[in-house]
């Protein structure tokens, strides 16, 4: 099971196909014990911008069986200065108690997946869905 997830997979292909997906990157939960917080910094100013998206999602989140749609966190208009502390707080967000009864309710096998975390370049709200 590849660390980044389906959904950062699917973006990226969008992207490379054309579509306009904003840029970003994932971190993974090899990078959690010990977030190194300059080298994210210097990730997201490869960006371009000064406001973030972070999202929180793992690979179990969208299996034909269970759905963990709305159970993990996003923390949107994220300033450079709180990307780490954002990063860490979806990290924590994964184990939360809605999260592992959800789990435990709806999803028998044992949870193998790993949890990721992508960070985009904020969308201005001029270009928002609606």
């Amino acid at each position: 099971m590849p660390t980044y997830g389906s959904k950062a997979a699917v973006l990226a292909e969008l992207s490379a196909a054309g579509y306009p997906v904003p840029p970003g990157f994932v971190v993974t939960t090899v990078d959690e014990p010990a977030l190194d917080e300059p080298a994210l910094t210097a990730a997201a100013r490869r960006l371009g911008a000064d406001r973030f998206a972070v999202r929180s999602s793992a690979g179990a989140e969208d299996l034909p069986d269970a759905s963990y749609a709305g159970l993990y966190e996003t923390y949107l208009d994220v300033p450079l200065d709180g990307l780490a502390e954002a990063v860490r707080a979806c990290f924590a967000a994964a184990g939360a108690e809605r999260v592992r009864a959800y789990h435990r309710g709806a999803y028998y096998r044992p949870y193998t997946y790993g949890h990721y975390r992508r960070v985009h370049r904020r969308v201005p709200d001029s270009l928002r869905a609606r």
